[in-house]
């Protein structure tokens, strides 16, 4: 079976220093994984080059069998999303309007929202008990509000060392 995303001997760089060498990974539909390492091991690295924010300097990104990179950006904005963890948004956004975004690849950036944007987000912030949280800024969410996951998914583990 092929794996929904997959990485092949991925080696990325900034500039001339590399942070990520040989990086290999296979990731089928419904697995939960987690990517372990000390603090600099290149996981955001890592992340970023799967979500292709990041081009690699060497082996390549699969989506589905086919390369990343090869893939038009659209398609594959449509099909990604990189919410960073942690990281402060410029302009205060509400959690509708954070979700909203993850339209923009289906419409493009200048067009407005249509009902059917609308709907989708509505739908998938009812899916993940998030519709009551809609209207509220990001930034007024506490620790425990802002991860949510589908019913059933497990909760990550929290390590403390």
């Amino acid at each position: 079976m092929t794996p929904l995303l997959a990485a092949r001997g991925v080696d990325c760089a900034y500039g001339a220093r590399t942070v990520l060498a040989g990086f290999d990974l296979d990731l089928a539909p419904g697995r939960v994984v987690a990517l372990l390492g000390a603090n600099g091991a290149g996981k955001t690295t890592a992340l970023r080059a799967l979500a292709r924010l990041h081009r690699p300097a060497a082996g390549e990104v699969r989506l589905r069998g086919e390369d990343l990179w090869r893939l038009p950006p659209r398609w594959a904005a449509r099909r990604i999303a990189w919410l960073p963890q942690g990281e402060e948004a410029s302009t205060p956004l509400t959690v509708e309007e954070a979700a909203l975004l993850g339209r923009v690849p289906h419409r493009g950036w200048w067009l407005p929202y249509r009902a059917e944007d609308r709907a989708a987000v509505a739908a998938v912030l009812d899916r993940l008990g998030l519709a009551g949280l809609a209207a509220r800024p990001l930034d007024t969410l506490s620790g425990g509000e802002r991860p949510r996951r589908q019913p059933g998914e497990p909760q990550p583990v929290e390590h403390r060392g």
